[in-house]
């Protein structure tokens, strides 16, 4: 057939509105819904390889920036870092192209690491290399609209936040900063509980960066801040400070969950189940991560999310496993904080399962 004879989208909407069918408006959502299902409809391995590509492709621009010396330069290095993340974040908002998008995403990081190093290079200043990449995070979560380039942007700007207070050396600043990740975490999982899929865009994928970011910082500064040597242990260290703020946060979400099922609070459900939380961060004090991770695990199974929930089993397990082989404790002190801590779980288990829910539960 030829071109001449190809009918298009235009001309069916033309012959519809011509029959009272279809009116102006129609042919717009009809562009969308077929855009929409064509980048459904492609497979998995046509993903992986054009996200393969794209990130090799930065890799080989990586390397002949370094080759060309251009990074060398401080100046040069900033002046290309925000050519580079314009360019990047005006690619990712115009194509649909699946290798496109991932290399918008790949250079994107790329300019944004070369602009951080001109930053260091002209203020030598690790505070304001820091804050500024942290900012550069949140601005970019709202511009580029890609889950992958927000997941990577959350974690980068825990990392990089921690980096800043971390400069000042104030006692209690790294602390700060995670309880700081845990409320805006549970703000994108549980702030958005009742909102459109255009929030759900950019929360999920910035709750999940700040869940991973959270994790990682835990395992560093309970079980191996003490062991990194150009660093002061004392100021790196996670403790009870940490521990107090995510019990308080389970103990929230404990409570939204009950009101949500229409459970009373003052009932012996919700008063067993506020113990435990608060009884199970007395025990586990000095390892917040354990809190952690079963406050990240309820809230993978209020948010019927198996990613989350998977996460959070396996960081308990690396984490259990570290902090036990960490503790100063005789090996009959730690038996005793495992039988406590297990005794206490059973209990919550036996009630959950012979107490009925509330009338009117959803």
């Amino acid at each position: 057939m030829s071109s001449s004879m190809r009918i298009t989208i235009s001309d069916v909407m033309r012959q519809l509105r011509a029959e009272g069918l279809a009116v102006a408006a129609d042919e717009s959502s009809l562009r969308d819904a077929l855009h929409a299902a064509d980048e459904s409809d492609v497979p998995w391995y046509v993903r992986v390889f054009a996200g393969t590509g794209a990130w090799l492709a930065t890799v080989l621009l990586i390397w002949f920036l370094a080759a060309t010396g251009v990074v060398e330069n401080p100046q040069g290095a900033l002046a290309l870092g925000v050519v580079l993340v314009t360019g990047a974040v005006v690619l990712r908002r115009r194509t649909a192209v699946e290798f496109l998008r991932h290399f918008s995403v790949a250079v994107s990081f790329t300019g944004q690491a070369l602009l951080l190093f001109g930053i260091h290079g002209v203020s030598d200043s690790a505070f304001v290399t820091g804050l500024t990449a942290a900012g550069l995070s949140v601005v970019l979560l709202r511009l580029v609209p890609d889950a992958l380039h927000r997941f990577l942007s959350a974690v980068g700007g825990s990392i990089a936040a921690v980096i800043a207070v971390g400069e000042l050396s104030l006692r209690y600043g790294f602390e700060g900063v995670v309880l700081l990740i845990v409320a805006l975490a549970a703000f994108a999982w549980r702030g958005g509980t009742h909102a459109g899929p255009e929030r759900d865009e950019i929360a999920v994928p910035v709750g999940s960066g700040l869940v991973i970011a959270l994790f990682g910082l835990l395992l560093f500064g309970t079980a191996f801040s003490d062991k990194v040597r150009l660093l002061e242990s004392a100021l790196w260290r996670l403790g009870g400070v940490t521990t107090i703020g995510i019990t308080l946060a389970l103990v929230l979400l404990m409570l939204a969950i009950l009101d949500e099922q229409g459970t009373p609070r003052q009932s012996p459900k919700a008063l067993v189940y506020l113990a435990s939380v608060v009884v199970l961060g007395a025990l586990t004090l000095s390892s917040p991560g354990i809190v952690a991770g079963a406050a990240v695990l309820a809230l993978g199974f209020d948010r019927r999310n198996p990613i989350l929930i998977g996460v959070a089993a396996c960081f308990l397990l690396v984490f259990g496993s570290v902090y036990y082989y960490s503790l100063h404790l005789t090996l009959l002190e730690k038996s005793g904080v495992l039988a406590a801590s297990g005794m206490l779980l059973l209990l919550v288990r036996q009630v959950a399962a012979r107490t009925p829910l509330a009338r009117g539960a959803a």
